[in-house]
């Protein structure tokens, strides 16, 4: 015997169709009151959407983040949903040392890009190593090579590769870009493998490590591998050929180049003979030494192209730089190290370069190692940080009239009425803290040169 009770039927569908419809509203509100409890302190930002995503800037970031500071400050939170680490952009110099520099120890850690860090590079990168005892031990090893007075010792073979561009500038100046490329690279060869001979811009090995530094650009640019997001994509046979086929290349390039004679002295004669001290296999130490030309000609190179930028759009500052190069060097022969104490103005020239036109105008990620307060706001563990090189390089603090180029600024005069650099002033492009860049005396005076 049964008991039918009437209406049952109809209401159980009804609360079911209620439960299907209150589960995910219930759902939405507890993730937003999760993310609002998790993130109370964060710095402002963009609003985030319902999973609590805000939309990063694209492109030209840095400009966008120019203009968001004016309307969320200079400590900017772009949020990545509920279980992904923010990104902070810091468009301000007293924060953004503060953070980066003051307190080195918990934020100079860099981002997991398997890409760039594992596929690219073997795991083997200075730029992209974890902070830990292998990156102290890798940039120990780097010092040596880098450090002020071996940049000193190397001026010699700036000054020759700087000959050796201006000759190739005479005979095909369209090829402006891979000429200075050709330049920066040769200055690195000849500190690494103690490659005396001249370097073209189509020599095979340059092309290959060009062809390298675009797989990584794509590598580091947001978006650039899918399998960043969905890591089972490594697994798919072939989705990363490329950039491992490029590795290999580049690998083998660089033990070739170990074998090949080094009598001068040079940074792999150097490291050959303490490779035991500082722990490092055949490999570690063949991608160390070649490693040393993705990671400073670059920046030379486009450094060396703003310049020339810099001085076609400013024949006022050009013709002073002029002035004082005949003033000082004549026209018997070309500017030495040996000048480069003597020509401040040149120096302030360049460091306007750096000022006016950012070699990596977003700058470079920190990772947060542990929560750190800054400002009233909480930077969350695991958040990538960047200091902003764009706007710290227009900040008003620092800087006055910041759309013009005015060598000027970085001089005052001395007790005698001479002029010099000013020591209270400076750039950011080599970065911050223990993650600043350890090739920074070299790159300078190659441009210099």
């Amino acid at each position: 015997m049964s008991v039918s009770i009437p209406g049952l039927a109809q209401l159980s569908v009804y609360h079911v169709l209620v439960g299907l419809l209150a589960f995910p509203l219930l759902a939405v509100g507890l993730l937003r009151l999760y993310l609002s409890r998790k993130y109370a302190r964060l710095p402002p930002g963009p609003p985030p959407n319902w999973i609590g995503k805000s939309i990063e800037p694209t492109g030209r970031s840095w400009l966008a983040l120019e203009q968001m500071q004016h309307q969320y400050g200079p400590i900017i939170a772009i949020r990545n949903g509920p279980f992904q680490p923010p990104n902070i952009y810091i468009t301000r110099t007293a924060p953004t040392l503060e953070l980066l520099e003051k307190r080195g120890a918990t934020t100079g850690d860099r981002p997991s890009n398997y890409v760039a860090s594992q596929v690219l590079t073997g795991g083997m990168g200075l730029l992209f190593a974890r902070y830990g005892e292998k990156f102290r031990r890798l940039r120990k090893a780097v010092h040596q090579l880098l450090m002020p007075k071996m940049a000193d010792a190397y001026g010699p073979l700036s000054e020759r590769a700087a000959r050796n561009m201006l000759r190739d500038m005479l005979d095909d100046s369209s090829n402006f870009k891979d000429i200075f490329h050709t330049y920066a690279g040769s200055v690195i060869n000849s500190m690494t493998f103690a490659k005396r001979n001249k370097t073209h811009y189509s020599d095979p090995s340059l092309v290959q490590a060009l062809a390298w530094n675009r797989e990584l650009v794509v590598a580091v640019t947001p978006g650039g591998y899918k399998c960043e997001a969905w890591p089972i994509l490594r697994y798919v046979p072939g989705y990363l050929s490329k950039p491992r086929a490029a590795f290999q290349r580049q690998l083998q390039d660089y033990l070739d180049k170990m074998t090949e004679g080094h009598a001068p002295p040079s940074f792999v004669k150097y490291m050959t003979e303490r490779q035991q001290e500082y722990g490092l296999t055949q490999e570690e130490l063949a991608w160390l030494s070649g490693g040393l030309y993705h990671a400073g000609s670059d920046t030379t190179a486009v450094t060396i192209n703003h310049g020339l930028l810099a001085a076609a759009k400013h024949p006022t500052a050009q013709s002073k730089v002029k002035a004082e190069l005949d003033a000082v060097v004549g026209s018997d022969r070309t500017p030495s190290f040996d000048d480069l104490d003597d020509l401040p103005y040149l120096n302030a020239f360049i460091r306007e370069v750096y000022r006016w036109r950012s070699p990596n105008p977003r700058g470079f990620p920190h990772r947060m190692m542990q929560d750190e307060e800054l400002n009233g706001y909480i930077i969350p563990k695991d958040s990538l940080v960047y200091g902003v090189h764009w706007c710290l390089h227009r900040d008003p603090s620092l800087f006055d009239d910041v759309d013009t180029f005015k060598p000027e600024r970085w001089l005052e005069t001395d007790e005698k009425g001479e002029l010099r650099l000013r020591q209270d002033m400076r750039h950011f492009t080599w970065g911050f803290g223990r993650r600043n860049c350890p090739g920074l005396h070299i790159a300078e005076r190659s441009i210099f040169m």
